[in-house]
């Protein structure tokens, strides 16, 4: 028990005394390698040299990266007093388009700089120009309609060819195909036809295989689809107790994404007396699960816009919405399904006007 005790001292001595010396980590030359302009299957190898040029050792404990990209070789190391030690790092710009700076934090025992920043920085060029760099959206509100994108693809360099597309989304029927532009060298326009088998959100991706001297990673464009969104109403009827008196409420239309266009917000019928005014909007997360007809969504959550309304409608623009066979007001947005707000007179007590009979 006694060996136990001298030896857990000796060694907060030995901490102590570690901690009391400055130590010190120095980069040899750069800790920020250009690679120019470089295509995205040139990967790379890339050293950051060190010294040690304190009194105690060193220890570089872990290596954190910032992107996928960019990753390094196993790094713990003790690096003595004098002695040099290199850290390799490894970066694959397939993922990585137009200008670039990736880097990985070097985690030291330094007690001068606990943290080193090393990175990689240049230029992607593209093999193909005309490829989406960002996804597409393509929203409806009814399975039967199909989108037709075209993009024109010019290759930037030789002895790389674009293969036969491909797609493998059950929930989405896509049709591409590409074809040669008369009198453009280079050049090809890409057809990709799209539609939903049925109301969905989902993404989908056409995979193009790059042919040519290096492995290639396939290009990807992605698509998004928002298909069969419908707008939502709170509250969702509206209760007429008198017919005799302007009538006033207050209620709130959400649609399914981010719409922040409120003059694209629209309702129907267009009758004189009948006043609906747009206060203000709100984007907020709200759920999703009754978004679509018949089908339970896998995220609950998604961004939505709340628009908050107002309506007024005199005696004689209520008895009008009230003679037609299914009193409601409509409101539509586009690529949304619409919602009607019914209108639904009840009886009072004439005792009570304010109470509903029962």
């Amino acid at each position: 028990m006694k060996k136990i005790i001298h030896t857990l001292f000796a060694a907060l001595l030995i901490c102590a005394f570690a901690g009391s010396t400055i130590a010190s980590l120095e980069m040899v030359s750069t800790n920020n390698i250009n690679l120019g302009k470089i295509y995205n299957f040139s990967a790379s190898t890339n050293c950051f040299h060190f010294v040690n040029s304190g009194k105690t050792d060193i220890a570089i404990v872990n290596a954190i990266s910032t992107c996928p990209c960019i990753s390094a070789e196993k790094v713990q190391k003790v690096i003595k007093p004098g002695e040099k030690h290199t850290v390799k790092t490894f970066f694959n710009p397939c993922s990585v388009f137009d200008e670039f700076k990736r880097s990985i934090w070097l985690i030291t025992n330094d007690p001068t700089q606990k943290r080193i920043l090393l990175t990689v920085s240049g230029e992607v060029l593209p093999l193909f120009e005309g490829i989406p760099k960002q996804g597409i959206t393509l929203q409806a509100r009814d399975t039967e309609v199909s989108f037709t994108n075209k993009f024109t693809i010019t290759a930037t360099t030789t002895n790389y060819f674009l293969g036969t597309p491909t797609n493998n989304n059950s929930l989405i029927k896509i049709s591409s195909h590409i074809e040669k532009i008369k009198g453009q060298l280079g050049s090809k326009l890409l057809t990709i036809i799209s539609q939903a088998r049925k109301a969905t959100r989902t993404t989908a991706f056409v995979n193009i295989p790059v042919i040519g001297p290096a492995s290639v990673d396939d290009i990807r464009i992605k698509f998004k689809f928002i298909i069969g969104a419908r707008l939502r109403a709170s509250p969702t009827k509206f209760i007429i107790t008198r017919m005799d008196a302007t009538l006033e409420k207050k209620f709130f239309i959400s649609t399914y994404a981010s719409c922040d266009e409120p003059q694209k917000l629209t309702w129907e019928p267009q009758i004189e007396g009948l006043q609906i005014k747009d206060e203000s909007y709100a984007t907020k997360a709200s759920s999703l699960r009754k978004a679509f007809e018949g089908r339970t969504l896998p995220t609950p959550r998604k961004r939505s816009t709340r628009y908050k309304c107002s309506a007024r409608i005199s005696p004689a623009a209520l008895k009008k919405l009230m003679d037609m066979d299914e009193p409601a007001i409509t409101f539509n947005y586009p690529n949304h399904k619409s919602v009607k707000i019914p209108l639904i007179k009840i009886k009072t007590n004439p005792e009570n006007p304010t109470k509903a009979a029962k």
